[in-house]
């Protein structure tokens, strides 16, 4: 009896768990788009109005060096896709109209957040990505 108590409350608090993160639309609209890094890898994180989201971390020409996707759960301090877990350095944020170039292409961008993801960013400081403007 003792044992099923324990899975019962485990089973419960699980559940309040997972409803303290929400869905890009409920009020993250600002997550939606394609994210870009402005470095020397191709880096890139890719969020729907559905809550569907993908990222991938080239090194080198198909060489993958992480990647994931799967739905997008964002708490106060985390943006969850699939598996994959970012810490929420700066949180989506508007700057001025600026250019950035990736690949040889230019992109232009008045978005910016900072997230942070074990071994893909070293440091404290994060990864910045940039949205891409349309």
């Amino acid at each position: 009896m003792k044992n099923i108590k324990i899975i019962l409350l485990f089973i419960f608090l699980a559940g309040i768990l997972s409803t303290c993160k929400k869905s890009v639309n409920d009020g993250y609209e600002e997550y939606i788009g394609e994210w870009y890094v402005d470095n020397q890898c191709e880096f890139y994180l890719k969020i729907d109005e559905t809550s569907y989201g993908e990222y991938k971390y080239l090194i080198q020409e198909d060489m993958c060096k992480d990647n994931g996707k799967g739905k997008v759960k964002i708490g106060k301090n985390r943006i969850k896709i699939g598996w994959s877990s970012f810490k929420i350095l700066e949180s989506p944020t508007i700057i001025p109209d600026t250019v950035i170039i990736i690949d040889f292409d230019s992109i232009k961008t008045n978005y910016r957040m900072r997230l942070q993801k074990g071994i893909i960013t070293l440091g404290s400081h994060g990864t910045t990505f940039y949205k891409k403007k349309y």
